[in-house]
């Protein structure tokens, strides 16, 4: 029972409780800027699903301030996934990396968008730059009990500065779906060379209620 106690105070002390802060402040142990309305340890809270916006945005970390490598996404196809420390807003983005090259280093969104009965049409957008001579997003449409998949993908060429993708005169990417379908967003490089990066921040997957995208 002593043993148990101990235990049980060695966890009560290193436990630190949220702290609450503002835009603008930072975390009071670890110097952190506060990124989620809150610090947690030192460290900023994860803004987890953000609500600004009407709609929704439906990605979880989409400016990728939370964790390292970024929370709630996978990197696949021969890539690597790590945190940039440049980002387009806040202080991080995420940086997808193909070391030996590939036909298509990817970064995916880990939970799906999953449409309710009717039909429902999805919208997305990113932010890119890097080293790939083109970047591209997807939105993948998968039809539940079935192998089908649909794939709505953009294309645009990367350099040292931000850009759009789509671009802004372009509109962003959308994709309808019914029933049971669900979709997932995709950040890649197509045919990429060795060494190749490609850096994204302030993804976004919306719903459109009359699929016009124009929403957010």
């Amino acid at each position: 029972m002593r043993l148990v106690g101990v235990l049980a105070l060695v966890v009560l002390v290193g436990c630190v409780p949220p702290v609450e802060c503002g835009a603008g402040q930072v975390c009071p142990d670890g110097g952190q800027p506060c990124t989620g309305g809150g610090c947690d340890g030192g460290q900023p809270k994860c803004p987890g699903k953000p609500v600004q916006g009407a709609p929704p945005n439906l990605l979880d970390n989409p400016e990728f301030e939370c964790g390292s490598p970024p929370e709630g996404w996978d990197a696949k196809g021969g890539g690597q996934l790590d945190s940039d420390s440049f980002g387009r807003n806040g202080t991080r983005a995420a940086r997808l990396s193909a070391p030996t090259g590939g036909a298509a280093a990817s970064l995916w969104h880990t939970a799906p968008a999953v449409t309710a009965p009717g039909t429902r049409t999805f919208c997305a957008r990113a932010w890119m730059r890097g080293t790939a001579a083109n970047g591209r997003l997807t939105i993948r449409k998968v039809v539940k009990g079935s192998p089908v998949v649909n794939d709505e993908t953009f294309s645009s060429p990367l350099g040292a500065d931000w850009v759009l993708v789509p671009p802004a005169g372009y509109g962003p990417m959308k994709v309808t779906g019914a029933g049971e379908d669900y979709f997932l967003l995709r950040i890649w490089i197509p045919d990429a060379q060795p060494g190749n990066t490609l850096v994204a921040d302030d993804a976004e997957l919306w719903e459109s209620a009359d699929g016009g995208c124009r929403e957010r």
